[in-house]
Order: C-alpha cells, then sequence, then structure tokens
C-alpha cells in the first residue's frame, strides 16, 4: 500500500505533512523520499544533511553538524548543538534549542583570503573553513599538514585558532 498521496500538484505524505511537487518527482520518487526523511524524526548525529527542502516535525534532531542548503525547516523541537548551517533558510517553530552556538567569524585568512565561523558550543568548538567542517582540534591538525611552521597561512590561522581559545574560554566563565 503507497505511502504517499496525490494532493493537486503534490505528492504528500500523510504522516509527517512533507510533499513533493508531482512535476519533479514520480510517484516512486516521492515514496522513496518519504522513506528517507521518515528518518527525521528522532534523528541523532545526523553528520552531512544536505539539500533537505521541507522537512518537518523533525523531533529530536541532535548534534547536527553540517546542516546545508536546507529550506522549510519546521516544527523541529528538541534541535540541539546544530553547528556549521550554512544556506539554511525559514527554520521555523523551534523549541528546545540546547547548546545554541555564539561564534566568531575572522576576517579574510587564509590561502581563499575568505571568512573562518568558529562555533562555541558547550564542551566544543567547531570550525567551518571552506570545505572543512569539525572540531577546533582537527582545523588545528589539517592547517598544521598543509603549512609548514612560518607560513604566512599558518601564522594567520594559529592567530585566529587562539583567538577562538580565548573567545571560548570567556564564553565559559561567563
Amino acid at each position: 500500500m503507497s505511502k504517499v498521496r496525490r494532493i493537486g500538484d503534490y505528492w504528500m505524505d500523510p504522516e509527517t505533512g512533507n510533499r513533493w511537487q508531482a512535476g519533479k518527482f514520480s510517484r516512486l520518487q516521492a515514496e522513496i523520499e518519504a522513506c528517507r526523511q521518515a528518518a527525521c524524526r528522532h534523528m541523532t548525529d545526523c553528520v552531512g544533511l544536505r539539500d533537505c527542502v521541507g522537512l518537518r516535525d523533525c523531533v529530536g534532531l541532535a548534534d547536527c553538524e553540517v546542516l546545508l542548503y536546507c529550506t522549510g525547516l519546521r516544527d523541529c523541537s528538541g534541535l540541539a548543538d546544530c553547528v556549521g548551517m550554512h544556506g539554511v533558510q525559514r527554520l521555523r517553530n523551534v523549541s528546545g534549542i540546547s547548546g545554541t552556538p555564539s561564534s566568531y567569524v575572522t576576517g579574510p585568512v587564509g590561502s581563499r583570503a575568505a571568512n573562518t565561523r568558529f562555533w562555541f558550543l558547550p564542551n566544543r568548538i567547531h570550525v567551518s573553513c571552506g570545505c572543512f567542517v569539525g572540531t577546533i582540534e582537527a582545523f588545528e591538525a589539517e592547517v598544521w599538514d598543509r603549512y609548514d611552521e612560518g607560513h604566512e597561512h599558518r601564522i594567520e590561522y594559529d592567530r585566529e585558532i587562539a583567538i577562538a581559545r580565548m573567545l571560548a574560554g570567556k564564553e565559559v566563565s561567563q
């Protein structure tokens, strides 16, 4: 028995309210998406969740690193420790956010002459720099592997890492 139903120009999952344009999705594609997105409930450790359009009723979404290009997230209670939220739009009806990070954004640094963002979470610092997203420790190791001591980019990144750690210390003490 089919889970999705055709309602007007959309295939709709009656359990979640998620819907897909019938002109862009076949019934089978909508069924597959409905099954994939059913995991939205009580999702934890969801690393690299991306291109998720219209996820609804996401209860217990936690420890989400790299939430990319997600539009129309709705009714997401218990959203916790989500960092690296790039291109996220229309985040609505969110409650129970824990560990909402503050952040520090650098000026242009490194080989890309671009900004780097440090997110301050209760027990860790996450970094988003170009395609790198991870802990400050992993970022520091990446910088040290890539650039020799004394290289201008290593000096810039080391300085920003030190600033982020200093700011994180102030965040904890407040």
